[in-house]
């Protein structure tokens, strides 16, 4: 379920949005949008940001530690908000970056691990810029997200 891909207390953005929303998003259903608001109400919200917190830091710590043992083939610099951390992948310490949407589909096929190529998750602007860069989910469950690290360290033989 999606619910909500835009939060601001600015009344000015809030509107802007409601108005394009009709062009991105045709409708949610009525039970997802009733789920999002309880899920955001002073009674659940600070629950649902303190395990959120949670999760991206023992999750940062886990992805630090595979960017120190990668022998200089990842390079990351950590997000100081949100939910996802671009690596940068290379072929060797201190090479080329690898072509990430190659290296995304070996990861499915041979680890069975879901990374998303940077390179092709946004459509505006040069794409080169994002070239090697794989997008990480940090805030997952940390016992799923520290396996999906341990197989980005296999692949990368680490």
């Amino acid at each position: 379920m999606r619910i909500g891909w835009v939060v601001s207390p600015n009344t000015e953005i809030r509107n802007t949005i409601l108005k394009i929303r009709q062009w991105i998003l045709q409708s949610t259903a009525a039970i997802d949008e009733r789920i999002g608001k309880e899920v955001l109400s002073p009674r659940c919200r600070q629950n649902v940001v303190n395990k959120t917190l949670a999760n991206a830091k023992a999750n940062i710590a886990a992805l630090q530690d595979l960017v120190s043992r990668s022998k200089g083939r990842l390079e990351c610099t950590i997000p100081k908000g949100g939910g996802t951390a671009f690596v940068k992948v290379l072929e060797k310490a201190g090479g080329d970056a690898v072509d990430d949407v190659k290296f995304c589909q070996d990861l499915v096929e041979g680890e069975g691990l879901l990374i998303a190529p940077a390179s092709r998750c946004f459509l505006i602007g040069d794409q080169s810029v994002l070239k090697g860069h794989v997008r990480v989910h940090i805030t997952a469950k940390p016992e799923v997200f520290k396996q999906g690290m341990e197989k980005l360290g296999k692949a990368l033989g680490v």
